[in-house]
């Protein structure tokens, strides 16, 4: 498990936050950030908005909002989600097929 940067170039503390991500699969790192950032800055709320979530990811104790979520753990790629370094730039999202 790597550990989690955060450089405060901007100060968050008795803010509203949303993080925003492409996808969240497992929900590990994110579930983390979240506790770090509502342990550590004193934010007012916190909440996460995504494009897509999974549905077997852990539980997240923040306000979540979502435009779509898998029904099963197919492998999207493009639009900034890669696989083996491969296909973070297509303009399109696809599902790879193995």
């Amino acid at each position: 498990m790597s550990d989690i940067l955060y450089q405060q170039n901007i100060n968050i503390k008795d803010k509203h936050v949303i993080v925003i991500d492409d996808a969240i699969e497992s929900g590990g790192t994110m579930k983390r950030l979240i506790v770090y950032l509502s342990e550590g800055f004193a934010v007012k709320s916190l909440s996460v908005a995504t494009l897509f979530v999974k549905s077997k990811r852990v539980n997240i104790a923040v306000p979540q909002h979502f435009a779509y979520e898998l029904e099963s753990d197919d492998l999207l790629v493009g639009y900034g989600m890669p696989w083996n370094n491969l296909s973070r730039n297509n303009p399109f999202i696809s599902k790879v097929i193995c």
